[in-house]
């Protein structure tokens, strides 16, 4: 008798295990009468979010994709320039296998799902910034589903974008950062990614106080491969820096530090204020050229042209000291000058330029006298006997 009950319980149990493994739903000995649960049970007995839903595994799921662009931030750091798209994407498809009848679950028409429990497009951001942090964007989102299988997605998304900033023409600089999104795991055979209308839309977008959008393009792109295609939906932003802040921060002082070396060539040369000039001027110069320095993060593509006029303003504001401290010296001197020297000057001052660049206005009167004063020394200087 006991080997009899033994037997028929392991018989109950492997029909069990047999019922089971057949994908047979279990029948509620409870039934609800609520016709949205009963229609959740009903579709989802034997649903597996693994599996794409489709009756002919030869034919594409088509994926529609939408943005709504909130914000943008674009972060220029010495490591990675870093674009940040904060959005609402609109994602949607046809579920071959969450189809009904409305009239036989009391008029429901449609589900609202979390998308943890229907199968999704396993979508990808390919130009991220952190690898490490790889993830699907439509893990967590709600969905709804209508009662002929169309499957619609909208979770709020933030996106994290490598983008290589140029800052050659900083603080009038433009940039074109570039989002690359794609399915991760399948071919266009299986899933085959379209744009939703135009693919975006900016009628909610909040300006960013740093950046101005220029434009923001859509475009639908595929690469073939061998035996398969990879269809990808790029967004393309242009952006441009307002240069308000910064050019009055940066470009005015490098015009007024400019324009203090050329001025100190105005003061007397034996001035002790002119030697205080040109050395307050090449303090400041290091100290701004060290504060844009902090202010540009560290670019090895190119150098900003500001950067350059900063160095170049320096190295004059550097040989305005020089010559000052030269010129100084000279003055106290009680003899004659090197011939050299009185060479080189009398060659600038033969020249309207030269003539300008040390503020000496000769006309053409006093200009002569100069001439027959100089030929007359340098004739004082050669032997009485020579033939000159």
């Amino acid at each position: 008798m006991q080997r009899w009950c033994f037997s028929l319980l392991v018989i109950i149990k492997v029909s069990q295990v047999i019922e089971a493994l057949g994908g047979s739903c279990p029948v509620d000995p409870h039934p609800v009468s609520s016709a949205t649960v009963r229609l959740k049970n009903d579709k989802f007995c034997n649903y597996d979010t693994m599996m794409r839903p489709v009756t002919d595994a030869s034919r594409s799921t088509i994926v529609k994709v939408f943005m709504w662009l909130k914000h943008l931030d674009f972060q220029e750091t010495t490591n990675a320039n870093e674009l940040q798209i904060h959005a609402w994407m609109s994602w949607s498809w046809k579920d071959e296998l969450l189809q009904w009848n409305p009239e036989d679950y009391e008029g429901v028409d449609e589900l609202h799902l979390i998308s943890g429990s229907i199968w999704v497009p396993d979508i990808a951001l390919y130009s991220m910034v952190d690898m490490s942090s790889f993830t699907t964007f439509l893990l967590d989102a709600k969905c709804i589903v209508d009662h002929g299988g169309r499957v619609s997605c909208v979770p709020p998304t933030v996106y994290q974008a490598l983008c290589v900033a140029d800052l050659t023409k900083w603080p009038f600089d433009s940039h074109k950062c570039t989002l690359r999104l794609g399915s991760w795991g399948h071919t266009g055979e299986h899933i085959n990614l379209t744009f939703l209308g135009q693919g975006y839309s900016t009628s909610e977008y909040e300006p960013n106080r740093e950046w101005e959008l220029l434009k923001l393009n859509a475009t639908w792109r595929v690469e073939r491969g061998t035996n398969h295609t990879f269809p990808t939906v790029v967004y393309d932003f242009y952006l441009k820096r307002h240069a308000g802040v910064p050019a009055a921060v940066v470009l005015v002082p490098a015009l007024v530090l400019a324009t203090l070396t050329l001025l100190s060539f105005w003061i007397e040369a034996g001035s002790s204020s002119r030697i205080s000039l040109c050395s307050m001027n090449v303090f400041a110069h290091c100290l701004y050229l060290q504060y844009v320095g902090f202010q540009i993060p560290s670019n090895g593509d190119s150098c900003p042209k500001i950067v350059l006029f900063f160095r170049d303003s320096m190295l004059l504001a550097g040989m305005s000291l020089v010559i000052t401290v030269i010129v100084q010296s000279l003055a106290t001197l009680t003899s004659a000058p090197p011939g050299w020297l009185s060479s080189i000057f009398d060659w600038l001052l033969g020249y309207r330029a030269g003539q300008i660049m040390l503020l000496n206005v000769l006309t053409p009167k006093v200009s002569s006298s100069y001439k027959k004063q100089t030929q007359r020394s340098h004739a004082d200087c050669l032997p009485k006997n020579s033939k000159y």
